[in-house]
């Protein structure tokens, strides 16, 4: 039987416009098993009965009274809620190393509203912020500028664009893609119509998608279980990834070089994971032994402890953005609480968990 949390979530995404292939790719980047991904989408957009003309009638009338009544309650003189809104462009979406990043920002509100503050910022495709810049100003219904943001000369690669305004708890988000072109690349071959992007991100724990079913726009899903990451998941085996669930050998050290310390990062995640069910605090430093080179192992332990102990708090500790977007996401389905949507970085990610019921 298909399950039913699985089916629902389905048809929200489906509602929200998402057709059944990016759906289906979308899941399988979480872990979900194919055959299990296709009932649930079976159920899921299996056609509803016919409805007859009495209750669409029915619908009809009801609907009309909604809006009569909606136009009653708004009277004038009432004063409206307040609302904040931003929405950035780019002035150019491909670059070349040393320009600024010129962008519009068009900021919308009710009536004046003075120190609203504004901060921008630029992520790599590692989830760093590599340039900021924070502002206050005063809008007076909407304003419109145009700015920029200084990048590192040596910058190279896609980025993403972010803009966050705030003011007396509304806030609101904009964000943008763009390109920094070495001055010697040449630019990739495209099909005629078909917009290119730059998405492998080398890691080879995350499947990276850039066609239709994203808008063209660079999308990095985490694989779990992921083979080669040198841990041995709870998924795997010996008989399906050799190289993660077998003994790491200590080689010789060859003549003259220094010798090599090898750490079996295995039975190091698998003692944190049993010190989390007394000792959380003592798990997490276990986690934190790790160096900033083994972020993939140190990030692995984190989730690991998240999944013995379904504590939040591991989850905020991941350093590789999607994979804590997918942390975020796994605990809001399964406590149910879509608060935590807010901590989500992806914009198509943090609006599925924000349709949570």
């Amino acid at each position: 039987m298909a399950d039913q949390r699985l089916i629902q979530y389905i048809k929200q995404l489906l509602q929200q416009g998402y057709n059944p292939e990016y759906i289906r790719s979308y899941l399988m980047g979480y872990g979900y098993q194919l055959p299990v991904i296709d009932d649930a989408l079976r159920v899921a957009i299996k056609p509803k009965p016919a409805v007859s003309n009495l209750v669409l009638v029915a619908a009809v009338v009801v609907a009309l009274i909604v809006v009569i009544s909606g136009v009653i309650l708004i009277m004038p003189g009432e004063k409206p809620a307040d609302f904040l809104k931003v929405q950035a462009s780019a002035v150019k979406e491909t670059m070349s190393p040393g320009d600024n990043l010129d962008f519009n920002v068009e900021i919308t509100t009710i009536g004046e509203k003075q120190g609203i503050k504004v901060s921008y910022y630029v992520i790599d495709s590692k989830g760093n912020k590599i340039a900021t810049k924070d502002d206050s100003v005063t809008v007076v219904n909407k304003a419109t500028e145009t700015t920029f943001v200084t990048m590192p000369a040596d910058a190279s690669g896609t980025y993403t664009f972010v803009v966050d305004v705030s003011y007396k708890g509304f806030a609101d988000s904009s964000s943008f893609s763009f390109s920094v072109r070495g001055k010697e690349a040449e630019a990739p071959e495209t099909l005629p119509g078909k917009p290119s992007c730059i998405c492998d991100d080398q890691d080879i724990c995350t499947r990276d998608i850039c066609d239709e079913t994203t808008d063209f726009v660079c999308r990095n899903y985490p694989i779990v279980p992921c083979c080669g990451n040198k841990i041995c998941e709870s998924e795997e085996t010996s008989a399906d990834c050799q190289s993660d669930c077998e003994s790491v050998v200590k080689p010789e050290p060859e003549e003259d070089e220094f010798e090599v310390q090898y750490i079996d990062f295995k039975k190091k995640i698998e003692d944190a994971v049993a010190m989390s069910k007394t000792d959380y605090d003592g798990a997490i430093n276990i986690c934190g032994e790790f160096t900033d080179e083994q972020r993939a192992e140190k990030d692995a332990c984190y989730e690991s402890i998240y999944r013995e102990t379904s504590n939040i708090d591991a989850c905020d500790k991941v350093f590789n953005q999607d994979k804590k977007d997918a942390c975020y996401m796994d605990y809001a389905l399964n406590k149910k609480d879509n608060t935590i949507c807010e901590k989500i970085f992806n914009n198509y990610l943090r609006g599925s968990c924000n349709s949570l019921a």
